[in-house]
């Protein structure tokens, strides 16, 4: 959603943005033709800076779609790259 044509600039509140070159763990779903989107927009986006995990989230809480329990993000602003790795690898167990 959103893009750049010419000097015109659209960007709609909550879509990720990536810059080249810059690291993030992603989380995606496949659509129905194959691509990918980005899940909850902004939720499943972690930029790495160092060995630190950043989320643009903050005071978001989360609604499990096979519960309809609310949850926490992952990580909320910034948190050491291992912790969110562990917090990974604890739910697909």
């Amino acid at each position: 959603i959103g893009g750049t044509i010419g000097t015109i600039r659209m960007s709609v509140a909550g879509v990720p943005q990536f810059r080249s070159g810059e690291m993030a763990i992603v989380f995606l779903k496949r659509q129905d033709d194959s691509t990918f989107q980005v899940v909850g927009m902004n939720q499943g986006l972690y930029k790495i800076d160092e060995n630190f995990a950043v989320s643009d989230l903050f005071g978001v809480d989360l609604v499990d779609s096979r519960t309809g329990e609310i949850t926490h993000p992952l990580v909320s602003g910034r948190a050491p790259l291992e912790q969110l790795k562990t917090k990974i690898r604890e739910l697909v167990r």
